[in-house]
């Protein structure tokens, strides 16, 4: 009678290998973006050829590390497909993303409304503008960018401040440094009522000069 044989269990399949292209994309969107179109993308990586940035989202995409929304109907002709990150980013050890945040920040990218979603790629182009101005400014330093989102404006809501600023951006140029509240209007603010938020501003850099956030 033939000796049973055992067979060795099979191993589990390995994660696909990732570009470094790859891994800075996701850690963008995993920590400073919430959801970033392709255009954006490219303006992120300018030394990289769009069409090839194109194929790794693709890649991404197809991985499930990274998800993609299209816009309504309604915005098709104004709203580029965004990307955030998927479901299966969390397994990425170096984005130092839990599975239950990296779910959430996925729900939240679907709960967008288009309109809102139009808002929040507007300001991503001047955040955008703040992290990569040091290619044509030599002497320029970005620190940090607050988002709108960020749940320290919930805390100085709470204590009196009550503005929600589109971001914070913090940068050093020759040695000094500047903090700028963003507003990410397209024509809305206008009059009494811009002089007023502008206001409330000033009067509270007098009583906190903001550089616990």
């Amino acid at each position: 009678m033939p000796n049973p044989t055992s067979k060795t269990p099979a191993e589990p399949p390995k994660p696909p290998q990732l570009q470094p292209d790859d891994l800075q994309i996701l850690q963008r969107l995993a920590s400073d973006f919430l959801l970033l179109t392709d255009e954006q993308i490219f303006q992120l990586f300018p030394e990289r050829p769009p069409r090839a940035i194109k194929r790794r989202l693709d890649r991404l995409v197809d991985l499930g590390y990274l998800s993609r929304r299209f816009p309504g109907t309604l915005f098709l002709s104004t709203i580029r497909p965004a990307y955030a990150v998927g479901a299966q980013a969390a397994h990425l050890p170096m984005l130092d993303i839990s599975n239950s945040q990296g779910l959430a920040r996925l729900q939240k990218s679907r709960d967008f409304s288009d309109a809102a979603l139009a808002h929040l790629l507007f300001a991503n182009f001047v955040q955008i503008k703040f992290q990569t101005a040091i290619h044509d400014h030599p002497d320029y330093q970005f620190e940090s960018w607050t988002s709108q989102y960020d749940p320290v404006w919930t805390r100085l809501n709470q204590s009196g401040f009550n503005l929600r600023p589109d971001g914070l951006a913090k940068i050093w140029k020759s040695n000094k440094r500047f903090l700028y509240f963003i507003e990410a209007d397209r024509d809305t603010y206008r009059g009494k009522h811009l002089e007023k938020r502008l206001a409330l501003y000033a009067a509270r850099i007098q009583i906190s000069p903001f550089d616990h956030l």
